[in-house]
């Protein structure tokens, strides 16, 4: 894995202050810094538990609910692909605190399908970028489904 310009620059600074401290290396504290593609990551699923919430919080309150649980359902699993194993990362996550309509539901998949899109050029890891795609994929074609239901 290549070291990020940041990182490179924070471990230079970190060595000059030390060493005019008068402290050798050894005795300098490891940066626990995350590469951009875990900091893709997390923010996708961050995007995608609020996604969560906003179609759990319309079942809740609408006579769709079925539609809406089926579609969070759908992001649930690009939770757990996100971080495979992590049975931590699929727990529901808190409720919206509004229920959003179905024209609100259509921009926010269509924004997370423009982010997964720019995510997934920006990614480092292949696998991360192939994955990030696949799911950039499906919220376009959730906003479209929701386009096309709302005629």
């Amino acid at each position: 894995m290549p070291i990020s310009r940041r990182t490179l620059l924070l471990a230079v600074a970190g060595s000059a202050a030390a060493t005019a401290a008068g402290c050798s290396a050894e005795s300098l504290p490891v940066l626990d810094t995350e590469s951009p593609d875990d900091v893709t990551r997390r923010s996708v699923a961050e995007s995608e538990a609020a996604l969560i919430a906003a179609y759990r919080a319309a079942a809740a309150e609408t006579a769709e609910g079925a539609r809406w649980e089926f579609l969070a359902g759908q992001h649930v699993q690009h939770l757990a692909a996100l971080y495979p194993g992590d049975t931590s990362a699929t727990a529901s996550p808190s409720t919206a605190a509004a229920p959003p309509g179905r024209k609100a539901l259509r921009r926010m998949e269509a924004r997370a399908a423009r982010q997964r899109t720019d995510a997934a050029v920006a990614a480092q890891d292949a696998e991360l970028a192939q994955l990030l795609a696949r799911i950039a994929t499906a919220e376009a074609g959730h906003a479209a489904y929701l386009s096309a239901a709302g005629s």
